[in-house]
């Protein structure tokens, strides 16, 4: 019957250096030799299917506990012994540089990383014409086995599928989408359109007698011979007369028992000495001035240059599209730290922002795209000045913590009508921002950019939302000296807020709005107040007050973190940014909607483009 084997490299890539070679001479593996093919193989039993040998074992027998025994691993190696024909797609070429740190010369060495390029959807075939079995044979199941096991192809960055069929893959079209790579022998050209124009190339595969009789007896006496001409050391045991002291160490054989172990190599099954071949690593080959492994010979690949005409690039007119609008870049911060991440506290929210902001319009500066950051500034520019941009139609810069440990782990920069392209450009660039007090610099990492309607977390509906960071009032709630004590409604000036950034258009669409509050005091609250049933553990024990209403004494307002176990007050919350000061105390809501909306997350009060009075859904 015959065998396919199909691997397809997940990224396009084929890191594959030559034996005897070093990773940067340039030259790629391609096509792949099948003796890495069998090496490949033995490495995957290797991950938990078969408990490997060493290649100088006095004997190999079969482990019980091994899903796939030795003796039925050298089988699979047997079946795939022979010369495989080697069918490629069109091929490109490509390297990458990276240069090592200096340290005594002027320039770091660099080093080349070269490698074969092929479509993600287009495998590489090795296929044997005849192989005895059947598809029912319980080696061709081992295959399958192995096959899954086998991750990379190559070098580690060669990621790959590998499947295994005994019917020809029906991706493969021959003259079309493949080119047949042949084994030659010496003197032997090879037949056929494709191979007209041709190249030759040295591969390593297991040794033959003749093409037509594979794994013969001259494998078994070049092992025989080489493996037993190594450093073949038995495990000696050995009481010393005088002390009675036991010592076990390797020793050099015998000759005697060097005699008995080319016995055993010599009695062995074929498919075991070509497993004891496998088995020994290139540097063992290498370190012994071999010109090849050992079990393997070298034979010349006819490979058709065909599969290296790639088609020419060729501009294609496209109708331009609109590009969808891009109103959210949402980031994670981290630390280059060891053990934890030295992250801003969640107190810091406005400084925090502020320094966000600041950097991206650092960053739209240096890009000197010619575009005004209306939306990053929130200004409006024209030929002569500047002036302030009306209502809340620029960027939001909202720091969250979203592990509640009062450290501040995720930016959202969200813009209602959408960034510019040079805005965009400017927050992509983002990778580092300075910390204050020494603490290490803050890495950057976009997680998402496009439409907040896009956005996973934010699709949901919801009718409940609470603060997340203390609302401050935008104007004074008193009517001066001469009010007689009146102050305004806190809920009127919330809903005004609400009405400000479009959140609602009319009152009616908010059901209630309460003030979230701490108090142990227990017997002396009012009647009006109630318990917070509320999910998540920031207001574990909170009360619910109507908002205009004062409070009691050893009332706080605040948020829980660490799971409930400790308490962030409103006060501690930073208050000053540049020339702005907030003279307002900070207070926590919980709104009520009539009618479930979506579950992005809002802000108001001063200060709202700043990260301060953000509520976010339960």
């Amino acid at each position: 019957m015959p065998l396919y084997i199909s691997i397809r490299f997940l990224t396009g890539r084929a890191h594959l250096h030559h034996w005897h070679a070093h990773h940067s001479d340039g030259k790629v593996d391609w096509p792949p030799s099948p003796w890495r093919l069998l090496r490949a193989l033995v490495a995957a039993a290797g991950t938990g299917l078969t408990s490997l040998p060493e290649p100088l074992d006095e004997r190999i027998s079969d482990t019980a506990d091994d899903p796939l025994p030795v003796s039925r691993l050298a089988d699979v190696l047997g079946m795939l012994a022979a010369s495989p024909n080697i069918w490629l797609p069109r091929t490109g070429g490509g390297h990458t540089r990276q240069f090592l740190p200096k340290k005594f010369k002027s320039t770091g060495s660099a080093v080349f990383d070269t490698f074969a390029t092929v479509s993600k959807e287009t495998p590489i075939v090795f296929e044997w014409p005849e192989v005895d079995g059947a598809a029912s044979d319980a080696r061709f199941t081992d295959l399958q086995t192995l096959l899954r096991r086998l991750t990379y192809f190559g070098r580690a960055e060669s990621w790959c599928d590998a499947t295994a069929q005994t019917e020809r893959p029906p991706e493969l079209k021959s003259d079309v989408s493949h080119w047949c790579c042949l084994a030659l022998e010496p003197g032997v050209k090879p037949n056929g359109r494709e191979h007209v124009d041709y190249t030759l190339e040295r591969k390593l595969i297991p040794i033959e007698l003749t093409p037509m009789v594979p794994l013969s007896t001259g494998l078994q006496n070049q092992a025989v011979e080489m493996l037993s001409a190594l450093d073949f050391k038995v495990f000696e045991s050995k009481t010393a007369k005088k002390t009675g002291k036991l010592s076990e160490k390797w020793v050099k054989a015998t000759p005697a028992q060097l005699a008995k172990f080319k016995q055993t190599l010599a009695g062995e099954a074929i498919g075991l000495s070509l497993l004891r071949c496998l088995l020994r690593s290139s540097g063992e080959d290498i370190k012994d001035g071999l010109e090849r492994p050992i079990g393997s010979r070298w034979v010349h690949y006819a490979i058709p240059r065909a599969i290296y005409q790639l088609p020419p690039a060729c501009a294609v007119a496209h109708q331009k599209r609109a590009a969808p609008p891009i109103t959210l870049v949402r980031f994670a911060l981290n630390t280059a730290t060891v053990n934890r991440a030295v992250l801003p506290p969640l107190t810091d929210t406005m400084l925090f922002a502020d320094k966000f902001r600041a950097a991206a319009l650092a960053w739209h500066g240096h890009l000197n795209s010619g575009e005004h950051p209306r939306n990053l500034c929130g200004r409006e520019r024209n030929d002569t000045s500047e002036r302030r941009i009306e209502g809340h139609n620029h960027a939001f810069f909202w720091s969250t913590d979203e592990d509640d440990d009062g450290f501040i782990d995720h930016m959202s920069v969200y813009c209602p009508h959408g960034f510019l392209t040079s805005e965009t450009d400017a927050l992509r660039r983002l990778l580092r921002i300075r910390q204050r007090g020494g603490r290490p610099d803050l890495l950057v990492t976009p997680v998402f950019l496009g439409d907040a309607a896009d956005f996973g977390p934010w699709q949901r509906d919801a009718t409940v939302f609470v603060s997340i960071t203390p609302y401050y009032c935008p104007v004074n709630l008193s009517h001066g000296k001469n009010s007689g004590g009146k102050v305004r409604s806190i809920a009127k000036e919330v809903l005004r807020s609400m009405r400000l950034i479009e959140v609602v258009q009319t009152e009616a669409e908010v059901a209630n709005i309460h003030e979230i509050v701490f108090n142990d005091a227990t017997d002396v609250l009012p009647v009006t107040w109630t318990r917070a049933d509320l999910s998540g553990t920031r207001y574990h024990t909170s009360w619910l007050k109507p908002p205009d209403e004062s409070y009691v004494p050893g009332t706080l307002a605040g948020l829980q973190l660490d799971g409930g176990t400790r308490l962030l007050r409103a006060l501690a919350f930073c208050r000053r940014r540049r020339n702005h000061v907030i003279e307002a105390s900070g207070r926590m809501f919980r709104i009520t909607f009539t009618k479930a909306r979506s579950s992005q997350p809002f802000s108001l009060g001063s200060q709202c483009h700043f990260g301060l009075g953000l509520f976010v859904p339960v």
